[in-house]
């Protein structure tokens, strides 16, 4: 699922300017969706006000390159590779503050 730039603004309590900003600077990915910016909503954390889910500007760079839609399975399906008690997707383990190195191990094997 993804979101406007317009809605990531609202989300996060800031301009849309610095929304564009951050895409620019690779802490935030947009994609293009019928010739719209769009940005995945799994980037974003539940809490309220919004923040960005902890890691991602690391998260997005170990992922540089792989398709957008890989990413987004990848972050919001569970992965044997993160557990804990069970097996967690990529947002869960960022969130309870998992290794990062198993997350990054975890990433590249789901690029093969």
């Amino acid at each position: 699922m993804t979101t406007s730039v317009s809605r990531a603004a609202t989300l996060l309590t800031i301009p849309q300017g610095e929304v564009r900003g951050l895409i620019a600077a690779g802490r935030l990915l947009a994609v293009l969706v019928d010739g719209e910016q769009r940005v995945p909503l799994w980037q974003f954390t539940e809490e309220s006000p919004r923040d960005l889910l902890p890691g991602l500007e690391q998260i997005l760079s170990s992922a540089d390159g792989m398709d957008w839609r890989l990413l987004s399975a990848f972050m919001t399906t569970p992965q044997r590779a993160l557990k804990m008690n069970l097996a967690l997707n990529a947002i869960e383990w960022a969130h309870v503050g998992g290794a990062e190195d198993s997350l990054f191990s975890a990433l590249e094997a789901a690029r093969d």
